[in-house]
């Protein structure tokens, strides 16, 4: 980010009140991230929370996770998933948990929440068959970038309580999200959602993701990096919008944004990616699509 975004992000923190991870996730993600964690403390602190243990078991008991097996506490999620993974579905119930607001219609949050959980599930499978960290995988990360991506909406949504009365009649008449945003709070969820992940202390590749993930000129990033990650969400985002104005009759609604042909040729290029791998990641699709969340 320049100086002026800088400025930005700040008199945008300093006007909304940004919701805050709880203290037994805080605690979990700080134990994952000790050299070397202890799988039972990790363990005996999520089963502290009622709430959240049964909001783990709901997710990675779901078929967004394919396990072949029945996950009957959070000891035995943590036993199969791996730190990565069980870390992953801990930021999810949390992102879940935190940002559902009164001024977000219910199915509004169901929509966010699916779509967001598709993107990171793409984001996740596609970096696992054409992208490289410094000699390394990274789905994990592209896992969060996916999920964050959208999650500024909401929160706009808690600091503006007329943004669902307003935004998605507006984006029927295919302007823009950010610009519609803009226009009327002064402000768009990019950076909003920039804030939130930077307060949660996410990885500097998906606060940046988020940041820049409706900007579609490449050409401004010097990072490789970033714009693998980029390349990652924006491709994802665009098979699941596809998909979903399928579903939805081809009527847009503000979670199926489409980039535009350049973009996908940049893309495309960036990965070096084949025909074969792009209907491989469009049947993808169909098999997680069915998000029972």
């Amino acid at each position: 980010m320049n100086e002026s975004h800088l400025l930005e992000a700040k008199r945008i923190m300093d006007s909304i009140k940004f919701p805050a991870q709880s203290r037994v996730v805080l605690e979990i993600r700080q134990e994952i991230e000790e050299p070397e964690p202890e799988f039972k403390r990790i363990a005996g602190l999520i089963e502290q929370d009622i709430a959240l243990s049964a909001t783990v078991l709901k997710i990675v008991n779901s078929p967004f996770w394919g396990l072949r097996k029945e996950i009957t506490s959070p000891r035995h999620a943590l036993a199969m998933l791996g730190l990565e993974n069980f870390s992953n579905v801990i930021l999810t119930s949390s992102l879940r948990d935190t940002v559902a607001n009164p001024n977000m219609p219910e199915n509004e949050f169901n929509k966010f929440f699916e779509h967001s959980l598709l993107v990171a599930k793409l984001c996740r499978e596609i970096s696992k068959d054409v992208i490289a960290l410094s000699g390394q995988q990274y789905p994990g990360t592209a896992y969060l970038a996916g999920l964050f991506h959208d999650c500024g909406i909401p929160v706009l949504a808690l600091r503006f309580p007329d943004y669902f009365d307003v935004v998605p009649g507006l984006y029927d008449q295919e302007k823009k999200l950010e610009w519609l945003e803009e226009e009327r709070f002064e402000t768009n969820h990019s950076v909003v959602g920039c804030l939130l992940v930077n307060t949660w202390k996410l990885p500097p590749l998906v606060r940046q993701a988020i940041f820049y993930h409706h900007q579609e000129d490449f050409s401004i990033h010097e990072d490789d990096e970033l714009v693998n990650m980029l390349s990652l969400v924006m491709l994802a985002e665009k098979i699941v919008a596809e998909q979903e104005n399928k579903r939805n009759d081809g009527i847009p609604n503000i979670y199926t944004s489409m980039v535009s042909d350049a973009c996908f040729e940049q893309i495309v290029t960036q990965l070096d990616l084949t025909g074969e791998q792009l209907v491989e990641f469009e049947e993808l699709f169909d098999e997680i699509s069915e998000v029972e969340l």
